[in-house]
């Protein structure tokens, strides 16, 4: 099933940008993180930004019934990127907490829309020590991904 096509109408205007720098990355991953605290907002949930903790994930989103948490990793990318990057501290987080951690991914379209994905169970392996970080298919990703929820 293909999850809905959001728009970028209730965006502030600083968050509608899309470029390659630096900069403008930052901007894109702020965008990101916004639209999935809103989305897990739209699912009942409570969601807290992480993003500058360097915990592993962005967001964390309590379940008010049981007082769950899910752990979200958000990666936003204009649609046809290539990749995005996870760190060992990403994928050793989601390993940690595999049936609580969600891949949350971005889709962004040069007509303003985007479309959000949620990944479960993300990653399957730990890292080599010597590596530090790993590349991973956006397409792929998405392909194994679902609709929020």
């Amino acid at each position: 099933m293909t999850p809905p096509l959001g728009s970028n109408a209730a965006m502030p205007s600083w968050a509608r940008l899309a470029s390659s720098s630096p900069y403008d990355t930052q901007i894109n991953a702020a965008r990101a993180r916004a639209i999935v605290m809103d989305q897990e907002r739209q699912l009942g949930f409570e969601p807290i930004d992480r993003e500058r903790e360097k915990l592993g994930y962005d967001i964390e989103s309590r379940v008010p019934r049981t007082d769950k948490l899910r752990f979200i990793e958000v990666k936003g990318r204009v649609t046809g990127s290539k990749a995005i990057t996870v760190t060992r501290n990403e994928l050793h987080t989601g390993l940690d907490n595999a049936n609580d951690y969600i891949l949350a991914l971005v889709e962004f379209f040069n007509n303003g829309e985007y479309r959000v994905y949620y990944l479960y169970h993300p990653f399957q392996r730990e890292l080599d020590s010597e590596v530090f970080s790993l590349n991973y298919g956006f397409a792929k990703l998405i392909a194994r991904a679902m609709p929020p929820g």
